[in-house]
């Protein structure tokens, strides 16, 4: 692999664990905080949060395929596998 492969998949991961944490940040912060948002949620209201929800829970489950793609792609080349292991054990 050459180095600019090398320093675009470092930042791609750099990405996705961003988008991680702050989707994870969000659903945490979101859950802690729901009921001093509004004592009696509309139906609107608990259907956004719901659907808000569902979809940071997809992002984080993208996010993560996206991981072990980046991780699959970086193991192919036989120079990198056993250090790609190494980072999972």
């Amino acid at each position: 692999m050459d180095e600019q492969t090398k320093t675009a998949l470092s930042y791609a991961t750099e990405v996705v664990k961003h988008l991680l944490t702050l989707s994870t940040g969000v659903i945490a912060l979101t859950i802690i905080f729901t009921k001093d948002f509004n004592a009696k949620p509309t139906n609107a209201q608990v259907w956004s949060m719901k659907s808000s929800w569902g979809l940071l829970l997809a992002s984080i489950v993208f996010g993560l395929a996206t991981m072990m793609a980046l991780a699959g792609t970086i193991a192919k080349n036989p120079l990198f596998r056993h250090r790609v292991f190494m980072r999972i054990m």
